[in-house]
């Protein structure tokens, strides 16, 4: 009988093993946390800018997809970061707070950006 007790014991725990592949992902691994509008907050390049109005919102979205006017990708949250795939690579991992805003910050050309949205709407 402890045989067969045994077997089934490792039935169940192969079982939950393929049902969980890789690590066990935690909330600050899932996009329910980023999901919903953004809106340009302010836009600086080496210090220098403001608000634009014009720029199209951002739409993160549950099943990982993201709209941002014209372009559409994928988005990667983990550990309190989204990276939007597409256009945005050289844009680095955008910082998520506590108050729904995103921060990206980057270098490029020599010139140092800093754009930041803020969640208008969740989805």
């Amino acid at each position: 009988m402890r045989v067969k007790n045994f077997s089934y014991g490792l039935v169940i725990l192969a079982l939950g093993c393929l049902a969980t592949p890789g690590r066990v992902r935690g909330a600050q691994d899932s996009p329910a946390g980023v999901v919903g509008t953004y809106a340009n907050l302010s836009f600086n390049v080496d210090g220098a800018g403001g608000q634009n109005r014009l720029m199209p919102r951002l739409e993160l979205h549950g099943d990982k997809t993201y709209t941002w006017g014209r372009e559409a990708g994928t988005y990667e949250y983990r550990e309190g970061k989204v990276r939007l795939s597409g256009s945005y690579p050289a844009w680095g991992s955008g910082r998520v707070d506590k108050d729904g805003k995103i921060w990206f910050e980057f270098t490029k050309n020599g010139k140092h950006y800093t754009a930041t949205m803020y969640r208008v709407a969740e989805k």
